[in-house]
């Protein structure tokens, strides 16, 4: 067994080293709407440390399809419309609402 610390927690594990790795840095975090009057979205912060979870819920009105992107990837929602993203790197979000075409 071992013990260490990571992140000022302590850690523990099986024949391991637990080493501290510190994170200084901070990010900057922009975001895209791409149509404003069907959708909006709760306060995303301008910057973020390393390693920090942003949280954020998106609106959309009724007939329309969101899709979310961070940095170019599809994310999908923790739960409804409300997303979770880990910031490690500067970080843009693009927000895509669609009109629901029926065929």
């Amino acid at each position: 067994m071992c013990k260490g610390i990571y992140n000022d927690a302590p850690q523990f594990g099986i024949g391991c080293e637990v080493i501290s790795v510190p994170h200084n840095n901070t990010y900057t975090i922009s975001y895209d709407i791409n149509d404003t009057e069907h959708a909006s979205v709760t306060t995303i912060p301008a910057t973020s440390p390393c390693c920090e979870v942003v949280e954020f819920t998106v609106t959309i009105s009724e007939g329309y399809d969101l899709v979310v992107k961070v940095n170019g990837t599809q994310v999908y929602a923790k739960e409804g419309t409300t997303f979770e993203i880990a910031v490690t790197s500067n970080t843009e979000i693009e927000i895509i609402v669609s009109e629901i075409v029926e065929t």
